[in-house]
């Protein structure tokens, strides 16, 4: 009885953490220590890869920071819900990036190629260092690669 007595008691203070959360960063902050363990595996386990879900975690949580004054939901449960959604949505976006920008370099690799062949011959030692470039970019996993501005 009193551990079902103490199990209603801390649900009701973490119905209250999600409202407080709006206003206060102490609120927030146990938030983020009781489910950032649980986002991170998620990340994890759409994404393969631990370090590129430490930094998808990270963008996750500063997106809550920055949306939780504006947050509509009032349960623990509806926080959970956006907390995920959040987290799927900034994974999905991480795919995206990284496939549009290997297909970019594996197209810059083929345009090398076709330059190569073509009767500007001269220059193909520059066009045979810029080729091995890309394709060596292309076949690197992400997070060896830095990021290029």
């Amino acid at each position: 009885m009193v551990g079902a007595m103490a199990k209603v008691v801390e649900q009701i203070e973490d119905e209250d953490l999600v409202l407080r959360a709006r206003t206060q960063a102490d609120a927030l902050g146990r938030l983020y220590e009781l489910y950032y363990e649980r986002i991170f595996r998620f990340c994890v386990y759409r994404l393969f890869n631990k370090e590129i879900a430490e930094d998808v975690t990270s963008t996750v949580f500063l997106q809550v920071a920055r949306g939780i004054r504006s947050f509509k939901g009032q349960s623990q449960q509806d926080f959970r819900n956006w907390l995920y959604v959040i987290a799927a949505n900034q994974a999905n976006a991480y795919i995206r990036k990284t496939s549009r920008r290997k297909k970019l370099l594996a197209e810059a690799a083929r345009s090398m190629r076709t330059f190569e062949s073509s009767e500007e011959a001269p220059r193909a030692g520059l066009a045979e260092t810029l080729r091995g470039y890309l394709e060596t970019k292309a076949e690197t996993p992400d997070h060896c690669n830095a990021e290029v501005l």
